[in-house]
């Protein structure tokens, strides 16, 4: 049969799992000292996984509106670029990785349209081969209302538009618009803009709101004949791994000309997934500081029961229990505590994700408030993503701190002269 070393029972029995004959109740402080740590992960565990899950859900948003690298250059470079791109990127068998590739022609234009409250608004027009395009984009998928096995861009004169920018100028399937670009090469005694007359044959929504509000896809041949030298023409790229688009872009910048502009997709957004990565850094350090202050209060329970405990701990040095022996008795008490407040921790954090929906809309139906409005967020619910890595970071801060609560009051405790502690008793 199974029996706890005496240093564990001993332990257990000072943070009250193990009852002495006449105890009544399990020591409060060690209760307090518990809830406290399990508040603190808890809390940790709720905050990141939701950080998780917007860092997640701004990620899968940002790659359904962009390609996994895309490589630009001016109008006068596309024909080069196509050329150096078939030659020194498709013809290796070092660049197995890429998956699809399209080409793309983009500039800013006006759109006009004959009906609505917003008659005219600035855009981006996005030339596309519809076909390729659709392969190295979500583009296809986020389609809403059009017919896509009899969409054809270049056929019909048409036009994709956001789902927001259908909205803001009223626009519906099968409405005409205008879009208007500059003319460069004209005179500029007698500057006449380019128009060009479109119908509308799709509307997309991929959730992004700047996106959906600004951009329209035209077919590719239109754009370049409708734009002048003021537009940015490429080729986008899909990978089979979106994990290494920052290799395979490095080493397609190296093939290429230096005049052509390479990039991936988290190089294009760097600044926004490092401000979502700086957030979730200092929620966790804000964070940590409610298991901070429960490691303070266990620090406080161990010092007391060390107080209280001190002819135990001189009777069991007189009997030959040694320092080092009592010094373990009472790390393990802080340990036993500190591991029971983060497994509980752990478990509720859990618990709660799981049921997060539900717990935001009993709070926003008590306090009569909307937490994600859908015209600013976009979306209707806290996104989730629980890492096994960050519960594995998490439970070890909290058992490290639980520890570090223990060294003071455990040396104390291995300190006291029983010769003196039983004087002071009788």
């Amino acid at each position: 049969m199974f029996k706890l070393p005496y240093e564990l029972w001993i332990a257990a029995k000072y943070v009250g799992i193990i009852k002495r004959t006449g105890d009544k109740f399990i020591s409060f402080i060690s209760i307090s000292s518990v809830i406290g740590i399990s508040l603190g992960v808890a809390a940790l565990v709720v905050v990141i996984s939701v950080m998780n899950g917007f860092q997640k859900e701004i990620k899968d948003r940002i790659l359904s509106t962009t390609s996994h690298i895309e490589i630009s250059s001016n109008k006068f470079q596309y024909n080069d670029l196509k050329k150096d791109f078939m030659n020194n990127v498709l013809g290796k068998d070092s660049y197995s990785g890429i998956s699809a590739y399209a080409p793309f022609v983009a500039a800013q234009a006006m759109l006009l349209s004959e009906s609505g409250l917003s008659k005219i608004r600035g855009i981006q027009v996005i030339g596309i081969d519809l076909k390729s395009y659709f392969d190295v984009s979500d583009l296809e998928r986020n389609i809403i209302f059009g017919n896509l096995e009899n969409l054809d861009l270049e056929k019909s004169n048409g036009v994709i538009i956001g789902n927001e920018l259908s909205m803001l100028m009223n626009i519906s399937l099968g409405d005409r618009l205008s879009i208007i670009t500059p003319d460069f090469s004209s005179d500029l005694n007698s500057f006449v803009p380019k128009t060009k007359q479109l119908l509308v044959t799709g509307i997309f929504k991929s959730g992004y709101y700047d996106y959906d509000a600004n951009v329209v896809f035209i077919d590719i041949n239109s754009a370049f004949k409708l734009f002048s030298e003021n537009c940015r023409c490429g080729i986008r790229i899909l990978l089979n791994d979106i994990q290494t688009a920052p290799y395979i872009s490095k080493k397609i910048s190296d093939s290429l000309d230096w005049k052509f502009l390479v990039q991936d997709w988290s190089c294009s957004n760097k600044n926004l997934f490092i401000a979502v990565q700086t957030e979730k850094r200092m929620m966790f350090i804000i964070l940590s500081m409610i298991i901070i202050v429960a490691a303070f209060n266990l620090f406080s329970s161990l010092i007391m029961v060390v107080k209280d405990r001190e002819s135990e701990i001189a009777i069991m040095r007189t009997i030959g229990i040694s320092s080092f022996k009592i010094l373990i008795i009472f790390v393990s008490a802080g340990l036993i505590i500190g591991l029971i407040g983060t497994i509980i921790g752990i478990i509720s954090g859990i618990f709660i994700l799981y049921n997060l929906d539900s717990c935001v809309n009993l709070i926003e139906n008590v306090m009569q408030i909307d937490f994600l409005p859908a015209d600013v967020y976009f979306i209707n619910n806290f996104p989730v993503d629980i890492k096994i890595r960050d519960i594995i970071l998490i439970s070890c801060l909290s058992v490290l701190l639980s520890l570090l609560a223990t060294i003071f009051p455990s040396y104390r405790a291995s300190r006291l002269q029983p010769a003196k502690v039983l004087n002071r008793v009788k």
